[in-house]
């Protein structure tokens, strides 16, 4: 069994959050009067949601996805296709395909740990080619979501444990696995493995990534690199034929 690594999304993976797929979400209610209700409703409440998800995670969530009552699961469904389609793709870090080839290359196993939703994640997956996952799912009631979560909650603490269990599961030394984040309050996952790393960490990550000596990714500015470093490639190997040609 090949070792695990233990993967964030939203920050991590894709320049995305909760707040864009609720907005994504909102904007395809069925009466303009309800999206723009929703859309006013989520931009006006910002700055107090900004500030509530550094206070706490599963707060956070809970309040923003009260906007999703009412959805049937046909309808969750075919928004979370859409939601990875239009919004996750076109966001995904440019070095993240370049990431999860360089994990499985050295043997690691991916498994996506977020807070994000089941309905969105499932699809983004998929499309990824990641077969183990877990995320938050909405609690749902005679085909239709209440607006709350349903345990357990994917954030902090819970995370760890995911790690914890599915290191046990599956006989792999959490010491061996690796663990890629941008939010400090993903901090109890990191700390579960034996390779934490911080990938475009907030300040707090920042600091705690620096004290404990653990790697500091930018997978934009990576993926910028690495396609230099190919168009030079390129350059230095077609002039080295001109020059064997001629």
């Amino acid at each position: 069994m090949p070792a695990l690594v233990f993967l964030d999304l939203d920050g991590t993976l894709v320049r995305s959050n909760l707040v864009h797929v609720a907005l994504h979400h909102g904007a395809r209610r069925a009466t303009w009067v309800g999206r723009a209700g929703h859309v006013m409703g989520l931009a006006l409440g910002a700055p107090g949601l900004a500030v509530l998800d550094r206070v706490s995670r599963s707060a956070f969530q809970d309040i923003l996805f009260r906007s999703f009552q009412g959805l049937s699961e046909d309808r969750l469904r075919w928004l979370g296709e859409h939601a990875v389609e239009h919004m996750l793709m076109p966001r995904m870090r440019a070095g993240t395909p370049d990431l999860l080839d360089r994990l499985r290359r050295a043997d690691l196993e991916p498994v996506l740990v977020t807070g994000n939703l089941a309905h969105v994640v499932a699809p983004f997956a998929k499309a990824l080619g990641i077969a183990r996952w877990y995320a938050n799912a909405l609690e749902m009631h005679r085909g239709e979501a209440t607006g709350r979560l349903a345990p357990p909650l994917r954030t902090g603490a819970n995370k760890a444990a995911i790690i914890r269990a599915e290191c046990a599961e599956h006989g792999v030394d959490p010491e061996d696995c690796h663990a890629y984040s941008d939010s400090f309050a993903d901090l109890p996952m990191l700390s579960a493995v034996g390779h934490p790393c911080a990938v475009h960490p907030d300040v707090g990550l920042r600091e705690e990534a620096r004290a404990n000596h653990w790697p500091i990714l930018d997978l934009d500015r990576e993926a910028e690199a690495h396609g230099a470093f190919a168009r030079a490639e390129a350059l230095l190997e077609g002039a080295l034929s001109n020059m064997v040609a001629g």
